[in-house]
């Protein structure tokens, strides 16, 4: 068993090197991003004996991307959440009892998170979010181009940037790690899912195809609601759209409020947890409803093509029939 070697903190007495925590995370939505997971950990949220932290994505046991980011900016620019009492902070907001959740879609992607959450919680539950991976990918891209972190506008040519980013060329100066931006290896879903199936059981991880949560709603909430062993309650869940696609309303001011010391500025002056509720609550000011360009039929099938070896693993690891559901020649 192979497990992560760094914790960020280790400021409190600790057994065997990690960092002892006041609280018990219960579950996690590891990913992947682009997939639901917002609406799913909203929804989640809404339910009185769950709380989900805030921030959503506190990233704080991916410990290799943050030490990649760090690296590459020559100091901490990005990801607040590095201490374990910032961690616990996370969740300030939790009544007495309620069922903690995270919801870093990083945790999928990280190769040390598994091994960090096994340590943190060895019987937590995890939620894996999958999206085709073609539709995952495009949508990521337009992600990072309105975030200001991706700087090549056109998604064919970004995917065509891989070989030269692994060689620490042609990064944008706001990205917020490399790796982030090695497209090809983010859509390898079956290597990702294979860091928890090995150090977990497989009744502590739930998949749910990201079509399905976006067909059914209540029905997947309801599954996830069984799966953490917790019941319907009495009140209504508010399934409205969340975190859908837009364009930046005005590009300067989009580059600006990007701007990695303007936004550390306003989480000192504010504080994370008020500055990620005014994010949410603002974003429609920022960004217009736009229909994303479409990919065409032969970009859509290099990236299926390309992602096919790992589809075929993933329907062997999971007893599942992915390769059917996203029509994806081997």
């Amino acid at each position: 068993m192979i497990i992560a070697e760094n914790i960020y903190d280790l400021s409190r007495s600790n057994l065997s090197g990690v960092s002892v925590s006041l609280i018990k995370v219960d579950f996690f939505i590891i990913g992947q991003a682009k997939s639901g997971t917002t609406a799913l950990a909203d929804f989640l949220d809404q339910h009185p004996e769950i709380c989900i932290s805030n921030p959503k994505e506190p990233g704080y046991f991916a410990t290799d991307i943050l030490q990649e980011s760090d690296h590459f900016h020559g100091k901490p620019t990005y990801f607040k959440t590095r201490t374990i009492t910032q961690y616990e902070q996370t969740f300030r907001h939790a009544e007495p009892g309620q069922f903690l959740g995270d919801a870093s879609t990083s945790y999928i992607y990280s190769t040390t998170a598994a091994g960090n959450i096994l340590l943190h919680n060895p019987e937590a539950k995890l939620i894996v979010l999958l999206r085709n991976p073609a539709d995952f990918l495009h949508s990521l891209h337009t992600q990072y181009v309105n975030e200001t972190t991706e700087h090549e506008r056109d998604f064919g040519k970004a995917l065509n940037l891989e070989s030269q980013r692994k060689m620490g060329e042609a990064l944008s100066k706001r990205v917020k790690a490399p790796s982030l931006h090695y497209y090809s290896e983010r859509i390898k879903y079956a290597t990702q899912l294979k860091r928890y199936l090995d150090l977990f059981r497989r009744e502590q991880i739930l998949v749910i195809p990201h079509d399905e949560f976006v067909l059914d709603n209540a029905g997947v909430y309801s599954t996830v609601l069984e799966f953490l062993g917790l019941k319907d309650s009495n009140f209504k869940v508010n399934f409205s759209a969340l975190n859908t696609s837009g364009k930046p309303r005005n590009a300067l001011v989009n580059y600006l409020i990007h701007f990695p010391a303007f936004k550390n500025f306003l989480v000192r002056l504010i504080g994370l947890q008020t500055y990620m509720r005014v994010r949410k609550k603002t974003r429609a000011i920022f960004l217009k409803k736009s229909n994303r360009v479409q990919l065409t039929e032969n970009e859509r099938q290099n990236i299926m093509n390309l992602a096919g070896p790992e589809i075929i693993e993933l329907d062997k690891m999971l007893d599942s029939s992915f390769v059917n559901r996203w029509k994806t020649r081997a």
